[in-house]
Parts: structure tokens; sequence; C-alpha cells
């Protein structure tokens, strides 16, 4: 009903009455930004380039036609995300015509616009030349040089104000705000490195550890081969596992992934969970997993999976001794329906005490600390009757990746406030970007950003101030999302193709254990903003 509330005046009568004394309706006013109370008018060039043929095309068709115009408007609160959708739906390029009226819209998320203000902006475009490439939908315009010379066009005016409201929001965040945020911060990230060293210990087994061992880092470049692997070819069903993946460049030599998508050719029988990196198996059968870029232009090494139909499991070897600190592996047999028997099968691993070891999906035990447990292997079909026995005795010594600090630890900072590792200026991240969030460029520095433009983090800065209760607790709220991060990602199951079911289920009380105790440290740093150690 947008367009023809638009278009037309439309009047509502109830049983012989006119409804709002014979007013017309009207769309909901949009309250725009203090300071561009008024829209942003441009004039269309007359000429414009076609972002893909670099062709230049006429938007008066010679002269022939009208120049057209481009109004930007601004909207006081959050288009994209607005309650209840009143804004949303209108939160658009709309092309209009004298001869039509209304001829298409695309949203505002379509524009090649890096920023979170675009979040703020619709526009109106007025453009007669566009008229022939309207559709019935009235959604996006047809394909074509010009459309994609005008929305390219429209996209640079619009990161051009958005650059504006940028520089105008971090003159508004006042120096004294910029010290009290360091301020909280800095305490916030020396209280984390203490407080992961101190509890990764205890998870993770003697010496602890807040971070594997750095790998060396890899160089920017453009892939030119993805390589794909799985450990094991089969799977059981219901069961979770990692893939490997792998980016290289035309010198074969391996770079850093660029963003990429994971398929499967049969969803039916096994999808990559592409939130959580991880291979899911549903049904029996064969798929066959890939990866390809963004952009689709480079395509991985097909892998085969074959989700195997299981009758029974047996572990070997039955019994295992091994220190604290160190990995063994266990095998399990299966017998297929089909009478073979094959040990090289992603499985669900399950310990009866998972503070003495933890299996991963591949059967890699890691001993964390004294004592006895049982493990079984399963998937939704079948399980091993008989569990493996295995004893854990006190470390001789330090334990493979273990029983050292591994390194300094993460470092926290704020976007719009800090300056990210050789960077000129604070880093500027987008509201629709999680509200903690590692850019690739800082997973070799090991930093996390808390991001200001976080739709709540916005709420809180700007309704309470930084010096608020309120904004402590949403700090502090942050910080410890880091902390489950690291410790999820850094634990036992980190460093091969081997995450399970059982590792996702143990989350959850892993991550109710960390906020708990970080509730109870933080107290009086959420009460009153005490920031002595």
């Amino acid at each position: 009903m947008i367009t023809p509330l638009q278009q037309c005046r439309i009047y509502v009568v109830i049983d012989g009455i006119s409804f709002e004394q014979g007013r017309s309706l009207e769309l909901p006013t949009i309250q725009p930004l203090s300071g561009y109370e008024k829209p942003r008018i441009l004039t269309i060039p007359a000429n414009l380039k076609d972002p893909i043929t670099t062709q230049n095309l006429s938007t008066t068709e010679h002269s022939a036609l009208p120049v057209g115009e481009l109004q930007i408007h601004t909207s006081d609160k959050n288009m994209r995300f607005g309650r209840g959708g009143k804004r949303q739906w209108r939160h658009t390029v709309t092309y209009h015509t004298k001869k039509s009226g209304i001829i298409g819209k695309i949203p505002m998320s379509a524009l090649d616009v890096d920023s979170s203000h675009r979040d703020y902006l619709y526009c109106e475009c007025y453009l007669e030349a566009l008229d022939k490439f309207q559709q019935n939908n009235r959604g996006p315009l047809s394909e074509s040089p010009l459309t994609r010379a005008v929305e390219s066009w429209i996209s640079a005016q619009v990161r051009a104000i958005c650059r504006e409201l940028e520089d105008r929001e971090r003159r508004q965040l006042r120096e004294q705000d910029k010290n009290e945020l360091s301020r909280l911060n800095d305490f916030l990230d020396h209280w984390k490195n203490q407080f992961l060293q101190g509890f990764m210990q205890g998870l993770y087994g003697q010496g602890g550890g807040i971070e594997p061992p750095p790998p060396p880092p890899l160089p920017v470049g453009v892939p030119a081969q993805i390589e794909v692997a799985l450990t094991n070819p089969r799977a059981g069903k219901g069961v979770y596992f990692k893939p490997t993946i792998k980016f290289f460049d035309a010198q074969n030599r391996r770079i850093r992934p660029v963003s990429f998508h994971w398929a499967s050719e049969d969803n039916n029988i096994a999808i990559v969970d592409e939130d959580l990196m991880l291979v899911q198996t549903f049904s029996f059968g064969t798929t066959k997993i890939y990866a390809e870029t963004a952009d689709g232009k480079i395509r991985s090494n097909v892998v085969p999976l074959e989700v195997v139909r299981i009758l029974d499991i047996r572990i070997a070897p039955h019994e295992i001794e091994m220190e604290a600190g160190s990995r063994r592996k266990l095998e399990a047999i299966c017998k297929l329906f089909d009478g073979s028997e094959v040990s090289n099968v992603y499985l669900t691993w399950l310990e009866n005490n998972s503070s003495v070891v933890r299996v991963s999906s591949s059967g890699l035990v890691y001993a964390f600390s004294p004592g006895k447990t049982e493990v079984i292997a399963t998937d939704d079909s079948c399980r091993s009757e008989t569990p493996a026995l295995l004893t854990v005795i006190p470390a001789s010594g330090e334990g493979k990746g273990q029983g050292k600090n591994r390194g300094k630890g993460p470092r926290i900072l704020i976007s719009e406030v800090d300056t990210g590792p050789n960077e000129d200026h604070p880093a500027v991240l987008k509201s629709d970007e999680p509200p903690v969030y590692q850019r690739v460029q800082d997973i070799e520095t090991n930093v996390w950003w808390i991001n200001l433009a976080s739709p709540f983090a916005r709420f809180y800065y700007t309704n309470y101030g930084t010096k608020s209760e309120a904004w402590r607790m949403y700090h502090v709220e942050r910080v410890i999302d880091i902390i489950v991060q690291i410790a999820l990602s850094h634990g036992p199951d980190s460093e091969d193709s081997r995450i399970s079911r059982d590792w996702i289920q143990q989350s959850a009380a892993i991550e109710a254990e960390i906020r708990q105790g970080a509730l109870e440290s933080l107290k009086d740093f959420i009460e009153n903003g005490e920031t002595i150690a």
C-alpha cells in the first residue's frame, strides 16, 4: 500500500461515516536527522558511465528529456531495523517519472555503500530516461547499462553523505567520553587476561594459556586456488565435524582467506553450517562438499562424503593410560550394513567425565587432568556397546601444547575510539556488523573490537552515557562475549577437523560458567565503576 498512498488520495468510509473527519490517509512522517531536516537535492549528470562496460551514457537521451534529480532524505531512527517495520518498507531508492509515477524501488542495502549511516537514509530518484526500464512489480528496474550507471552514481552520492555523517559523529564523540571509554576498556582488557588465564587453566589442563601458538602470518593476496579437505571420507548420521580450507595465489603460495561460501551438492544428506563452519550430516547417502569465493570466480576441489549406515561400533584400544596434557588417537571400527568394516568415520564421542578428557569427532583424545573416565562413540543410529576405559595420570613434564603461557592474549579495542595496529585512524564498523567483531586483518594481531556502531551500543551510549551503570553492564557483556568466543575457539578442538556435537553441547555449560565467574569478579566495577584491580 505504500505506492498507492504516495501516488493517490485514499479515503475511508465506515458505516457511512468518514474516517478521520474525511482526511485522506497518509504515511507516517519520517522525522529527519537534526541538521539534515531538508533533503540533499542533487542534479543527475547528463552523462554517466556504466561501471561494467565503462561506456558513457546519456541520462537525457541527448537533451530530448529533462535532466534528472536525486533527493537524499535522512531519518532520525534506524530504518533498516525500525520498530514494527514502519520505516523499513520506505528504506529504499524509489524511482519516479512524470509519465508513470513510481516505476520501481530497490532497498538501500542494495547500494554499494559500506557505512552504517546508510541505514538512516532513503532516496527519491526522478529521471524520465528510466521509464522504459520499469517492470510490472515496481521492484528493481530492468538490468541495463543505464540503470547500472544510475545506481552506481547514486551509491557514490550516498557514500559521500555517509562520510559527512561519520565525520560529524566523530566530532560529537566528546574527548571526555573517549577518555572514559578508554579507562573502562583498559581495566576490562587487563581483567580479561587474568580471568582467561585462570579459567582456561582449569578448563583445558595444566598450565592453561590463553591462546594457541600463533601461526606464521599469511600474506594478503588474490586467490587462484582453494583446497578443501576432510580428515575422513565417511561420517555417521547426525554428526558434526569441521572441514579444512586453504587459499593459494597464482604462485602457489598460501594466502589469507577471502570471503567465501560453503556448498553441499545434496543438502538432504549433509550441509555446511556457515555460522559454525561445521558439516552436519542428516541422512544416508553420498554428497560432495566444496567452497567458492563470494564473487563465484574461484571454486575449490570437490570432496566426496559418504554418510554410512552403521550396524556396530567397536573402540580400539579398549584401555588407555596417558599423561595429563598429552593426546592419543582412538579408533572406532564400524561394521556397516553391507558387511564391511571401516575405521575412518566421523562420529560423536561422549565422555562421562569431560574434566578428565575430551574426544574430538575424529577420535583424538585430549587429556586434561588426572582421573578416570569412560568414552563411547555414537551416531544417531548406532552406539558402541563397550566403552573405552581411559586413565589420566599426572604429567611428568609439559604436555604438548600445554604447560606454558602461550602469549599475551588478545586485545580488546573500541571502534571509533581506538586505532588498530598499523592503522592511522580509529576503526569504523557498521551497524549491521556484530556487537563484537574480529576483522580478517585482526586475526594475525589478535585484536577484537567492541562495535560502537551496533544499535544497542548506540542506544546505551547515547541515552545513558559512558559513566552510567547501564553502559558498564553493556561493556562487560561484550567483553564476556569475546571471552566466550576465545574460550570455545581456542579449546582442545581448535587445531584439527574434530569439532563434534558433544563439544557444541558442552559449550553452553562453559559459557554459563564464564558468565557466572565474570559477574562475581566484576560486581563492584558494574555497580560503581571501580577500576582498581
